[in-house]
């Protein structure tokens, strides 16, 4: 498990490969709760809103939110035909009452055997507000999910399978574009100046104009 930590407030917040999440204190390294999920937490980091903690876990696969305070489970979402790692491999985003997380899901075609899925969802319930499958595909390496990012009502996220580049509406999930980089994409991106920087395939970074999705260039850098 490679999970990175969340802080605030003189806390940590971590999920681990044995099952647990962890609310330790920062200086001290003592627990303040420990929260029994059952399911491990591959490479999914936790994200924090004002009340509750957002992670991903694999076997069971479900994606959950947890009570800062108290640690308890508030509420638990899953999907149907999930698929290696499940959940637990992406690092959700969260914004404006909405958390978004990928999950990878089999399409029952031999072809083209798996899809990603983008999923939005109510903080405070779990309610799923919309979901949009990306095209079906080739099994990508490991079957890694890529990582959203969110900005200015906009969720940005690529997709192993495909290897496209999208962006979605936040609250609507209203695809607005999408460039196809030609190879699997699993890290976040990072935006400045209206530019959306996404690295991808080895060592490429590729640079895609928020305004419309016009791939601007991309530079390979070892």
């Amino acid at each position: 498990a490679m999970p990175t930590a969340a802080y605030e407030g003189g806390l940590l917040y971590i999920g681990t490969g044995d099952g647990h999440v962890y609310k330790l204190n920062a200086a001290t390294g003592k627990p303040d709760w420990i929260s029994d999920i059952v399911s491990f937490v591959s490479m999914s980091s936790p994200v924090l809103d004002g009340q509750y903690l957002f992670v991903g876990g694999t076997h069971p696969n479900f994606f959950y939110a947890l009570d800062k305070e108290t640690g308890k489970v508030a509420w638990k979402v899953t999907l149907p035909r999930l698929v290696a790692t499940g959940m637990g491999d992406c690092t959700p985003a969260y914004a404006d009452g909405l958390v978004v997380q990928e999950a990878t899901i089999e399409t029952g075609d031999p072809e083209n055997p798996v899809a990603n899925v983008l999923l939005a969802l109510e903080a405070a319930t779990g309610k799923i507000v919309w979901q949009h499958q990306f095209e079906k595909g080739p099994v990508p390496p490991a079957m890694k999910t890529a990582t959203p990012m969110i900005a200015g009502g906009k969720v940005f996220e690529g997709s192993p399978v495909t290897g496209n580049y999208y962006a979605f509406d936040l609250k609507s999930g209203r695809e607005l574009w999408k460039v196809h980089l030609g190879a699997q994409i699993r890290a976040g991106g990072a935006l400045a100046n209206g530019i959306v920087y996404v690295p991808y395939k080895s060592g490429d970074i590729a640079a895609i104009r928020v305004a419309g999705g016009a791939l601007i260039g991309n530079k390979h850098i070892g």
